[in-house]
């Protein structure tokens, strides 16, 4: 019997994502043995009809951050006591997985982790499929993890997806207090915390540069991908966000831990 559930967060009020659900709902849904979406107040009626009828329980998480959002999805499917494991997924990301590298995803949640914590992070190749703000800002903050948690090399947190164990996921629940992507650092923080063993990190192909699959027309108007990515990407506004959310989740990653602040040294 699959045990295993699916947690999105879901932001689509223009219905960019509404041409990719069919038919990636239907496969999506003979994956998991419960769905829950929690979806921005913003999210087109039409798309959460779309949802709704694939089998998801959706919860309409108004204005709430994406931390909060994410929390609100995964008590949405553990609140099925048959669920031993749930795979969160910021939802633009898995249906680019699923479209590109369905074996692959189909592999992922078959595999049996020893952790309660599967950080699911990118290739290298990957990686640099990303725009060059994306690189360079979350390979700092996965540099960060890593030189503090004590790893012999990076390893990459931040690609919006994870797989958690039941008993994990309670602990986050309970624990869980950051309401922006800073989660993507502080979830596995709380579990090398509460549990006294690290979280597993295993990278794939298909967290590969999803965005771009839902400005197709932008892009056409741009003249290539690489235009329209330059010129959605290099500003100082994106820059500063970025920045200012790796920032964040160094901070999450330091309160979790109990890192404190040491005079410098002379």
């Amino acid at each position: 019997m699959n045990r295993r559930a699916l947690a999105v967060t879901v932001h689509d009020p223009e219905e960019r994502l509404l041409s990719r659900l069919d038919p990636g709902l239907p496969e999506l849904s003979t994956l998991y043995s419960r769905l829950c979406a929690a979806c921005s107040g913003a999210t087109s009626r039409r798309s959460l009809s779309a949802l709704e009828s694939a089998g998801f329980d959706v919860r309409v998480s108004g204005s709430a951050g994406v931390g909060e959002s994410r929390r609100i999805a995964v008590s949405g499917v553990i609140s099925d006591p048959s669920v031993a494991w749930v795979h969160y997924a910021d939802f633009d990301r898995l249906l680019h997985w699923q479209s590109t590298f369905p074996a692959e995803l189909r592999d992922v949640l078959a595999y049996r982790p020893q952790a309660d914590y599967v950080a699911l992070g990118r290739t290298p190749r990957a990686l640099q499929t990303h725009p060059p703000v994306q690189i360079l800002v979350e390979t700092l903050t996965n540099e960060a993890f890593s030189a503090l948690v004590g790893l012999e090399s990076p390893a990459d947190l931040v690609a919006g997806s994870c797989l958690i164990s039941r008993r994990g996921a309670e602990l986050l629940m309970q624990l869980s207090v950051e309401n922006t992507n800073a989660t993507d650092l502080e979830w596995p923080a709380l579990i090398l915390r509460e549990t006294g063993t690290m979280p597993e990190f295993r990278a794939v192909e298909g967290l590969e540069f999803e965005t771009a699959d839902y400005y197709l027309p932008e892009i056409e108007e741009a003249g290539s991908r690489s235009a329209w990515i330059s010129d959605a990407y290099n500003r100082p506004e994106v820059w500063v966000t970025r920045t200012q959310l790796a920032l964040d989740s160094m901070a999450a990653l330091g309160r979790v831990l109990g890192l404190q602040k040491r005079p410098a040294r002379r």
